[in-house]
This record gives structure tokens, C-alpha cells and sequence, in this order.
């Protein structure tokens, strides 16, 4: 679902999972998945969503926000 947009974009260490590949993952439940924001309140996070890794590095983890920013601008990488 995620190498075939990465190769298009010419990403070449994204979207798959890899020892030299730049991890982004999130790990959910489904059963649990569920949206809090409205239109009035847009800024309510999901629960359900256990961990996110940018970069291979915590941005959820347990549930909980790190408020670490591990993310980047994603740019063409040239060969």
C-alpha cells in the first residue's frame, strides 16, 4: 500500500519495512478505532491508535503523545 506511491514519488528508502529503509509505521486497533473530532472541535485526537514511529522513532507510544517531532519534508532522492 505504501511502496508503489514511494517508488512514484521516487522515495527510494520509504514504503516498505527494511533494515536501510526510513521507518513511518502506525500500529492500531481496530475494534477500538475511534474518531473524536467534529467540525466544531477539530483538534481531538483518535483513540484506539497504540504507536507511531517517524523515522523509526516514537511518536506515540502506549497511546500517548511523546511530543517528540521526528518528521521532515520528504523530498525526491536523486540516485
Amino acid at each position: 500500500m505504501t511502496h508503489l506511491p514511494a517508488q512514484r514519488l521516487a522515495l527510494t528508502r520509504r514504503g516498505r519495512i527494511n533494515i536501510v529503509h526510513i521507518a513511518d509505521i502506525l500500529v492500531f486497533n481496530p475494534i477500538n478505532l475511534q474518531e473524536h473530532s467534529t467540525f466544531a472541535t477539530p483538534h481531538q485526537y483518535s483513540t484506539g491508535i497504540d504507536h507511531i514511529l517517524i523515522n523509526g522513532k516514537p511518536a506515540i507510544a502506549e497511546g500517548k503523545v511523546t511530543g517528540d517531532l521526528h518528521g521532515r519534508v520528504l523530498r525526491t532522492e536523486k540516485s
